[in-house]
């Protein structure tokens, strides 16, 4: 089963990060740029961490995994991608190491990139930079992999908010790990079989939608300095509760960039910085609001292509290899 809804909003998450990596590298690449509107859009990772706890929920509830199943599942769907963009860049640094700013590949961190582990041990972002959030969400997975087999749920619920909670509390994990837990208590509200609960939240889901965009767009252009927690968190997991409980979306277009939300996150931080020293060094004084929007386009089409022409075909082939 497919939620439409939660489709389209990982397309407006991929979207959002789309423009927001856009205004940062106009800017560190000294073009000129729109400072009014820098922070639009930093919301995207946030909305994608809400979701994936509610759907980490979602898919307990209804395929009950064990927890070999559940990790095995979980690395078919974004280890390929993942290593095919980590062997590219490695691939291109070799070859054209000047093509490259600040990065530097050693071997011992593209092996901690691969495996999810370059913040923690590194200290450092993976080699694809966008991986970092990959990180955290693999950090979740495993800690849903370990206690999944847990049959009481309210044990296993427990387990997992306390374990994060604590980690948060006591500085060992970033506190942003908490939107996991704001997509997980979505989670278990969605699969709660109380009528009059969801008769409610039907009835008012339209509301905690506006109101979550309001307080995203008062974040942004009142540039409130207080935790991404509350900033992005909070209102990303009004917009996600709202939107599971209103009127589902049909929109295929929408929906085809929701499907192809992940190709588009990892080749968008590819295709942006790849364009803008394109046009740094053959068209400097190029207009920077069709720079701006050349971004934008092409790094949907390019994570369209990658998800039709690399991610499927690469799912493909796991599937292939492992059955």
């Amino acid at each position: 089963m497919i939620i439409n809804n939660i489709q389209v909003l990982r397309a407006l998450a991929a979207v959002s990060v789309i423009f927001f990596h856009s205004l940062i590298g106009i800017r560190d690449y000294e073009f000129q740029s729109f400072t009014y509107f820098f922070d639009l859009g930093d919301f995207g990772v946030d909305i994608f961490f809400v979701i994936s706890g509610f759907i980490m929920v979602f898919i307990k509830n209804k395929y009950k995994r064990n927890s070999i199943n559940f990790i095995g599942q979980r690395l078919k769907r974004i280890v390929p991608l993942y290593w095919f963009f980590n062997f590219l860049i490695l691939f291109l640094f070799l070859l054209f190491p000047s093509i490259f700013n600040t990065l530097q590949i050693s071997f011992y961190h593209f092996f901690l990139s691969l495996f999810f582990l370059s913040q923690y041990i590194f200290l450092s972002y993976p080699i694809v930079t966008a991986g970092w959030t990959l990180e955290y969400e693999f950090f979740f997975y495993i800690l849903f992999a370990i206690f999944i087999n847990i049959k009481n749920d309210r044990l296993f619920y427990f387990t997992i908010f306390s374990i994060i909670i604590i980690f948060s509390f006591f500085g060992k994990i970033n506190p942003i790990f908490i939107e996991f837990l704001f997509g997980m208590l979505i989670g278990i509200i969605y699969i709660y079989k109380n009528k009059l609960l969801k008769k409610i939240l039907k009835n008012y889901c339209y509301y905690f939608i506006i109101f979550g965009f309001i307080i995203l767009l008062i974040s942004v252009f009142a540039s409130l300095e207080i935790h991404r927690l509350i900033k992005y968190g909070f209102p990303s997991s009004l917009i996600v509760l709202g939107c599971i409980f209103a009127k589902q979306i049909s929109n295929k277009y929408a929906i085809l960039i929701g499907n192809a939300s992940y190709s588009i996150y990892l080749a968008q931080g590819f295709f942006i910085p790849a364009s803008l020293k394109f046009f740094k060094i053959f068209f400097y004084d190029f207009n920077v609001i069709l720079i701006f929007t050349l971004l934008l386009i092409g790094s949907l089409l390019f994570g369209l292509f990658i998800y039709y022409f690399i991610d499927r075909n690469l799912n493909l082939l796991i599937k292939k290899l492992i059955i």
